[in-house]
């Protein structure tokens, strides 16, 4: 493929390349509305504007793309709900969103939290299967957090079991014994293999024995003492391996303990390894292993792979700053709430949760 002509662009300038049938790319980088105008701008176009988050609700993609915004067609009717108890609905709410237009609080401010929870609130209900379980996955992050733990059990009853999998293992992850009954209740009703085997290890790694009848049954095809491990007597327990793809996938995780760098899965992780170049990739495993190293240097270090070319490298540095708990290195991690990669922008709004958590309790 012959390679277009490097071209010197004003910075607000948009240049169209349209073929005979489609349009190929767009290039452009207008300035986004000031606040005063946004807000006009969605008031006309009969909106809801929400000041504190540079939002403008239940408008369209065209308007939005027209005013410069970033569109979301599926948001959380509560992605700003402040109480973590409060059950989150699966309302889906059209909105345009202004970030760099948001209102900017001094430190120690709720402004970036608030935004991560909106960014989780957002991944959780999208329509997109791959968000969705890249934003259950990244919940992993929060141990201990109650709104987390119900973001994550709402994911137990999704649609697709790509979801309803990570949701189980996530829950194990965050040690969430208060989900023990609704992991049981998966492991007897759910009809995929991988999401009942999820639950299963789950309920393992939170001390509940109900989690060895799954693996009994696959090692002994029946069920353990006659307790019958999911929906329908009359399925039998080589149900559980009809997929073996998904199955193999899920029991590489569990037997090496692999926890996904930022929401991305064993099979995700094993394309981007085979497609990308090998140096990335030992960085990848670098910073993995640097994630508790006390050095204050180090912490620095993953600081700045943040801010790396590279979008996995991004992703698996903000992860191993959540892991390192280290609150005093929360300033430097809301760059990443408005990351361009969806993979990046998750993990981070879930290390900022975490820090600010762990920078809350430090203060108390």
């Amino acid at each position: 493929m012959t390679s277009l002509p490097r071209l010197n662009i004003p910075a607000r300038s948009c240049i169209v390349f349209l073929s005979t049938v489609v349009m190929i790319s767009t290039i452009c980088h207008a300035q986004q509305l000031h606040p005063q105008e946004a807000a006009k701008a969605c008031q006309s176009a009969s909106g809801k504007w929400l000041e504190q988050y540079g939002e403008c609700e239940n408008v369209g993609q065209q308007w939005c793309n027209a005013n410069k915004g970033r569109f979301e067609e599926c948001g959380s009717a509560c992605r700003h709900n402040p109480e973590p108890a409060v059950p989150c609905t699966m309302q889906c709410i059209p909105y345009c969103a202004f970030v760099a237009n948001a209102p900017q609080l001094k430190a120690g401010s709720s402004a970036p939290l608030d935004q991560a929870w909106s960014i989780l609130e957002e991944g959780a209900a999208n329509k997109s299967t791959d968000k969705r379980v890249a934003t259950i996955r990244v919940l992993q992050l929060i141990p201990g957090d109650a709104k987390a733990v119900t973001i994550a059990e709402h994911g137990l009853s999704d649609r697709d079991p790509e979801v309803r999998s990570a949701a189980a293992t996530s829950l194990g992850v965050m040690r969430s014994t208060s989900s023990i009954a609704l992991l049981i209740a998966v492991t007897r009703k759910d009809t995929e293999g991988a999401v009942v085997m999820a639950a299963a290890n789950s309920l393992i790694q939170l001390g509940n024995k109900n989690g060895y009848n799954a693996y009994y049954a696959v090692l002994t095809g029946q069920h353990k003492s006659g307790d019958n491990l999911i929906a329908g007597e009359q399925q039998e327990p080589n149900q559980l391996l009809r997929n073996p793809s998904q199955m193999e996938a899920m029991a590489f995780e569990q037997g090496i303990g692999f926890v996904p760098f930022g929401g991305i899965g064993y099979q995700a992780f094993e394309t981007i390894h085979a497609s990308e170049a090998k140096g990335s990739i030992l960085k990848v495993i670098s910073i993995k292993a640097l994630a508790m190293d006390p050095d204050p240097g180090t912490g620095k270090a993953l600081v700045a792979a943040t801010v790396d070319k590279d979008w996995l490298i991004r992703a698996v540095a903000f992860d191993a700053l959540a892991r390192r708990g280290d609150s005093s290195l929360l300033p430097n991690l809301s760059s990443g709430l408005k990351d361009e990669k969806q993979e990046v922008q998750l993990t981070a709004a879930a290390a900022v949760i975490h820090l600010s958590t762990m920078a809350k309790n430090a203060a108390k």
